[in-house]
């Protein structure tokens, strides 16, 4: 086979992998948008009101993970958008040390560095342990609500009841002073 084949499947790898990578830092923004809008929201709507520890912990806990996440994700977005930087500089090298030594250039590859890796599994999770956490959140916040309508609800019948019965003593009281 000839030369020329290799150069044009090298063509079609390079530009397949250009879409991909293009294909998710779109979806790496897209999270991000999304996973900061949301912090944003529940940060700007939360209220102090619950009186029980857990709960605000747990609204504590889905807020730093959800920030976690945020905060992971961006670093992965910003190594994205300086690997093109770093693929010119190692191409930049390779074609000076080929000049120097009057040979062909070797292939180029730049590996993701490993921080890249790691943040962008552990901001999957921050943000995945967020969104739990923030379900988790909103469902002992509505059982408080509801034990705090029944708290409610009991004291209105016992105020009820102490109203019957004063109007029935009362009532008692005004037949006794007409007869």
């Amino acid at each position: 086979m000839e030369l020329k084949y290799y150069k044009d499947q090298l063509k079609q790898l390079v530009d397949m992998t250009n879409m991909a990578s293009e294909k998710k830092i779109s979806f790496l923004q897209h999270v991000l948008l999304v996973s900061a809008s949301i912090l944003g929201v529940i940060i700007s709507l939360h209220t102090t009101n619950s009186q029980f520890i857990y709960i605000r912990l747990v609204f504590f806990a889905s807020t730093a993970f959800l920030l976690l996440g945020t905060l992971s994700l961006a670093l992965v977005l910003y190594d994205f958008s300086v690997l093109p930087e770093r693929c010119r500089e190692s191409f930049r090298k390779e074609v000076q040390d080929a000049l120097q030594k009057d040979r062909e250039c070797n292939l180029v590859t730049v590996p993701h560095k490993k921080r890249t890796l790691f943040l962008e599994k552990a901001s999957y999770i921050f943000l995945t342990l967020g969104l739990i956490l923030l379900v988790t959140y909103n469902g002992l916040s509505t059982f408080e609500q509801k034990k705090e309508d029944n708290k409610i609800i009991k004291k209105e019948i016992i105020i009820e009841k102490k109203n019957i019965i004063v109007d029935s003593l009362t009532t008692k009281q005004k037949t006794k002073k007409h007869e």
